[in-house]
């Protein structure tokens, strides 16, 4: 608990338009977040929108409850997550923790240049972050392939990925990323009837260019 508090004096933790935003700069930030299985655990929690405790979580993902545990401290030392209480179940004493903000960003110094340590943390969050991105969305797609062979429609699943050239100016890119802000801020808040989807967007100078 302490170090969530910490961690919002120092101005790591932001509110925007009533969302709790933590802004990961750090190195141990970068180290912390570029796990794979803690990606997951932290989308585990902030999809479910309830408490859960380590077994549950470990269960989801395929491995021990301990393990689960060590990822839980680990993101509740920079702030992502919290514990929410405590169950006595079967005897024993069991932590449930909740996501303790909405969203995780990159700080606006990300790109500047850094130590060689702290620059291969940088990249590797940034390659573990577009690898769980993209197996989420195979999985998502196979997921409902299955169920058309088999005839189990089940609800729509929105499948989107583009693969095309954009001509930009220096000032078209910055009203295009303008322009995709202001689009997603109007899909970003949790509403009745709607369903989370995961959004990886990446637009980049084309190398070959």
């Amino acid at each position: 608990m302490k170090e969530n508090t910490e961690a919002a004096d120092e101005g790591r933790i932001v509110v925007h338009e009533g969302s709790k935003i933590l802004i990961a700069s750090s190195e141990e930030d970068m180290k912390v977040l570029s796990s794979p299985q803690r990606q997951r655990i932290f989308k585990i929690l902030q999809s479910e929108g309830v408490p859960m405790h380590g077994k549950e979580i470990g269960d989801r993902l395929g491995i021990k409850a301990a393990s689960t545990h060590f990822h839980l401290k680990k993101l509740e030392r920079i702030g992502a997550v919290k514990q929410s209480h405590t169950q006595v179940i079967n005897g024993i004493t069991a932590r449930y923790y909740e996501v303790s903000v909405d969203s995780v960003i990159l700080g606006e110094d990300f790109l500047e240049a850094t130590d060689d340590s702290l620059t291969k943390q940088k990249m590797l969050l940034i390659h573990n972050t577009f690898n769980a991105n993209r197996d989420a969305f195979i999985r998502s797609l196979h997921q409902t392939m299955q169920q058309k062979q088999t005839g189990d429609l089940g609800e729509k699943r929105l499948h989107l990925l583009l693969d095309f050239k954009l001509y930009l100016s220096a000032e078209d890119a910055e009203l295009l990323q303008k322009d995709i802000e202001e689009l997603f801020s109007k899909y970003e808040s949790p509403a009745s009837g709607k369903k989370p989807h995961a959004v990886w967007l990446s637009i980049n100078k084309d190398e070959n260019s």
